[in-house]
């Protein structure tokens, strides 16, 4: 997975693009590349500002060689349109009225995601300027891949979601929603995170079947790949459940919005954390009386405040999954797992021993905390053990112990490697 992420490092230095921005102001021409024009790109396309300049990040099955561009002014008002072959110099002195600028063409090897968003149901821009993501965008998604890295993926050259609309109240098959918190809040100029949630199930980029998963931004160029790399050294410790993550460039609507890390998201499921499911066993109608509470529990050491969360010993635990066992955890429905982890830590902390006379490390699969521990301070990530650290559990009936993992979250790694370890006063040096 190594020297598949370093094939990509190389993809990614050349085609970054993280610094576009929406520079209305500054911003005196629409230069578009039309589908009517140019057959091999699969919809029309806007070039975006950047540097004083127009550029176009054309996906990678595109011709560049004969690119047809229009150019309107601010009004709408067509002032040139020309065909000009970009393989031999990818820039170009535009003439635009009295004008001129400078247009500069890339073609990406990159997978491209097409998300063609339905703005009659949520539109992009309430989407983008909600602040708890209440607003969301639904649309079709389609995924085309070259051909080289679908071999390399085990997935087809062409994923789309058409045909799978199953819900009658909103246009299209997914929905499109922000995501994060922190990435969500800063540089807003910039990229913008999004989750997206599938009506139907597809298998994206060879990472199996789901209808969960998340594009995942950078915010500078030393960590275009922090979470790409991540998660191909926590597959490769073995850390189980690790999402796995693909480089692509998504275009939204008639935008090229940028190279993001598409990767899958932590959650209960056969094809992610695959422990017992309490609230598809809800779904399904059984009641919490005649249920096995002892599991499965998805929980996350987090820094942010959240309804199904408790403390103990200066840690914030969230339970992520299951959300529908109770509406809060005073009703008592969570009080296993609550009970389980508190006596835990506090075994941790304490003489190591639960109330039950267990040792910690009879509850605690020490194994996962030591790959966990280990892959954290390899990649220098600062955040483990205070948000985006997760644990499951099984119930006790299929595996007792309590996990550490999966991976999550790699967005400050490779960027500060102290020369102390970093988790001096947190859990796991109290765990070794």
């Amino acid at each position: 997975m190594i020297k598949n992420t370093l094939k990509i490092l190389v993809i990614s230095a050349v085609f970054y693009a993280l610094t576009i921005v929406n520079a209305a102001a500054e911003n005196e021409f629409w230069v578009r590349a039309r589908h009517a024009d140019n057959p091999s790109l699969y919809q029309s396309l806007d070039a975006f500002y950047a540097d004083g300049g127009y550029e176009f990040m054309l996906p990678h099955n595109a011709d560049a060689s004969k690119l047809t561009v229009t150019v309107f002014d601010n009004t709408g008002t067509q002032i040139n349109k020309f065909t000009h072959d970009f393989t031999q110099s990818n820039t170009l002195i535009v003439p635009a009225g009295s004008k001129s600028f400078k247009l500069t063409v890339n073609v990406s090897t990159l997978p491209a995601i097409f998300l063609e968003i339905d703005e009659s149901h949520g539109t992009i821009a309430d989407m983008n300027a909600s602040p708890d993501h209440s607003a969301s965008c639904y649309g079709d998604i389609t995924i085309n891949t070259p051909e080289n890295l679908a071999q390399m993926y085990s997935c087809e050259t062409i994923v789309t979601s058409k045909g799978n609309d199953e819900k009658e109240k909103t246009p299209g098959t997914f929905r499109l929603r922000g995501r994060g918190n922190t990435t969500w809040k800063t540089d807003t100029d910039k990229q913008r995170p999004y989750g997206i949630k599938l009506e139907k199930g597809l298998n994206i980029l060879g990472m199996g079947k789901n209808k969960d998963w998340a594009l995942l931004r950078f915010n500078s160029f030393d960590n275009v790949l922090s979470n790409k790399i991540t998660y191909d050294m926590a597959n490769d410790f073995k850390i189980t459940y690790t999402p796995e993550a693909r480089m692509a460039d998504v275009y939204l609507n008639d935008h090229y919005i940028g190279m993001y890390t598409v990767t899958e998201t932590v959650k209960i499921g056969s094809s992610r954390v695959d422990i017992a499911d309490i609230d598809e066993q809800l779904e399904n109608g059984l009641t919490a009386d005649k249920m096995d509470l002892t599991g499965g529990y998805l929980l996350e050491i987090d820094n942010n405040p959240e309804i199904l969360q408790f403390s103990t010993n200066s840690c914030n635990i969230t339970i992520k999954s299951p959300e529908e066992l109770d509406k809060s955890l005073a009703g008592g429905k969570y009080s296993y797992i609550t009970n389980l982890m508190s006596n835990l830590f506090n075994a941790i902390y304490g003489n190591g021993y639960l109330p039950d006379g267990r040792h910690f490390s009879e509850v605690l699969d020490l194994e996962s905390c030591a790959k966990y521990f280990l892959l954290q301070e390899m990649t220098g990530n600062y955040d483990a053990g205070r948000g985006s650290t997760y644990l499951y559990k099984d119930s006790d009936k299929n595996d007792p112990k309590v996990y550490m993992g999966p991976v999550w979250d790699g967005d400050v790694n490779f960027r500060f490697f102290p020369d102390q370890w970093i988790f001096t006063t947190e859990l796991f040096p109290m765990i070794m």
